[in-house]
């Protein structure tokens, strides 16, 4: 009897000259595939554009459905051990003519998902592994995140929900709109505003040159709170009970309305400074705007 990496070896190799053989028909062909993986393995995405929804499930498979983009020269779906590949491969030149491809793609809960896409909008529920994704011109949005997080755009929004763990966002001039129970959050925009809502957090830092920042949420004991902006405002909400050594500062013609405490800002040279103590210190919070302002509450 073969052995398991042999049989593993003729699945894949059957399975690939299988798709490739279809190939010839798939560009704005329908498909309908599915292979047996690792739950615990890794399926890599990629699909220049187009959308793409992915969604987990309670099954040892991954089933890829829907269009294939009318310029695809290949679709690639194999398995290599822990690795699932799914991958459109476009003309190095094309027209920009035609419609991307729409897919529908279902992974083990607990996979780790890795999507990449160009003019692609991302749509992933229930993926409970490692989730890493990336767009330069399409919107994300993410559902039920268990672990560890990461997403960054070019131009695309970013919305996240329902989601713990750890979470990264990195966006050009597309706004993030944040609803999760993660305890850890890091937030970098250049001219998108930012809308965070957290439960209790222990470390969130969101950062905008061009964009508002909207943050809320229960800081942890020990925990720490930056947010820096440029050109725009600063509204944090801090849930009760706030414990927290507090210092905004709003250089330029930046303001600080302090509605957490008694203590007022003072005026410096180009500057307003607030520093402030709630409850008992033990978390760490500090805002700077430039011509901004600053609202605690």
């Amino acid at each position: 009897m073969p052995g398991k990496t042999t049989l593993r070896a003729a699945r894949t190799l059957s399975l690939s000259a299988a798709l490739v053989a279809a190939n010839v028909v798939l560009a704005d062909e329908k498909v309908d595939q599915t292979v047996t993986v690792d739950p615990l393995g890794t399926v890599r995405i990629h699909n220049p554009r187009g959308d793409i929804e992915v969604e987990g499930w309670d099954r040892d498979e991954v089933r890829v459905q829907g269009k294939v983009d009318d310029l695809a020269r290949n679709l690639v779906f194999r398995v290599e051990g822990d690795l699932t590949i799914i991958r459109v491969d476009l003309p190095r030149k094309n027209a920009n003519w035609g419609d991307g491809s729409d897919f529908e793609i279902h992974v083990p809960h607990s996979a780790t998902v890795l999507v990449d896409g160009l003019s692609s909008d991302i749509d992933v529920r229930g993926v409970q592994g490692v989730l890493a994704i990336r767009s330069v011109s399409g919107d994300v949005d993410v559902e039920g995140m268990e672990s560890r997080t990461r997403i960054k755009t070019v131009s695309g929004d970013v919305d996240v929900s329902d989601g713990t763990g750890t979470l990264g966002v990195t966006t050009t001039s597309g706004d993030v709109d944040i609803n999760v129970g993660a305890t850890t959050v890091v937030v970098d925009s250049i001219t998108g505003d930012v809308d965070l809502e957290l439960e209790r957090f222990d470390r969130l830092v969101a950062t905008s040159k061009n964009g508002a920042l909207q943050l809320s949420g229960e800081l942890n004991a020990g925990g720490q709170l930056v947010a820096n902006t440029t050109n725009a405002d600063i509204d944090v909400e801090l849930h009760s009970p706030v414990n927290a050594r507090i210092r905004a500062v709003a250089m330029g013609g930046g303001s600080i309305d302090n509605d957490l405490t008694d203590d007022r800002p003072r005026k410096g040279e180009g500057r307003r400074v607030l520093r402030t103590v709630a409850g008992d210190g033990s978390g760490d919070v500090t805002l700077t705007t430039v011509n901004g302002a600053i609202e605690i509450d």
